[in-house]
């Protein structure tokens, strides 16, 4: 969407889907790219990966989804997902962040504080997974996300579909839950 052609696509349909009464539009994004999109500055981890300990990297990374709403303006949220990305967050180098679970949760933070802090949008953290560890993993960052307005909706590739809270999974809802203190306060959307 960062393209001219794909942003105006999107302005189209959200324009003609809000005249159609249909309230909420979101677009999909992933939650890495290519290491090749990143400056190189930012690839001073083991093998180039991106070191997530560096706050520069944090704040290029914001202005880089300031960037992208600027394109989009009148959506109404993002859906980010972290599976089937070109660079997994969770295999970027850090020193602090020792757990994939706090890797994840530090992109949904980042995310977060443009999306939903300073645009006022909505955010949905697809927990898609194809593996046990990955699901784990995704599930495990919820207790560090930050803000209480990510909603979180999921679906693993072996047979179960979720909803989350912070204490507990369900393996027979398909709906997206929004939670605050860790107890789902609305139910969002069927998806």
């Amino acid at each position: 969407m960062k393209n001219k052609k794909v942003s105006d696509q999107i302005n189209h349909l959200t324009r003609l889907a809000h005249s159609e009464n249909i309230d909420e539009v979101f677009v999909w994004d992933h939650s890495f790219y290519p290491l090749s999109y990143y400056p190189d500055r930012f690839k001073t981890g083991s093998d180039g990966t991106l070191d997530l300990d560096n706050a520069d990297f944090w704040q290029w990374y914001k202005e880089d989804y300031r960037r992208m709403l600027d394109l989009v303006p009148d959506i109404d949220g993002l859906i980010l997902t972290f599976i089937e990305t070109a660079a997994y967050a969770e295999k970027q180098h850090s020193e602090r962040m020792t757990t994939p679970e706090e890797k994840l949760a530090a992109v949904v933070n980042a995310v977060a504080d443009v999306v939903i802090g300073e645009r006022e949008k909505k955010l949905y953290i697809r927990t898609f997974a194809y593996s046990e560890e990955e699901y784990a993993g995704i599930v495990g960052c919820i207790k560090y996300i930050r803000n209480d307005k990510v909603a979180l909706k999921g679906r693993t590739n072996f047979g179960r579909r979720v909803f989350f809270q912070k204490e507990r999974l369900s393996d027979t809802c398909d709906e997206i839950y929004l939670l605050k203190g860790g107890k789902v306060i609305k139910r969002v959307f069927l998806w």
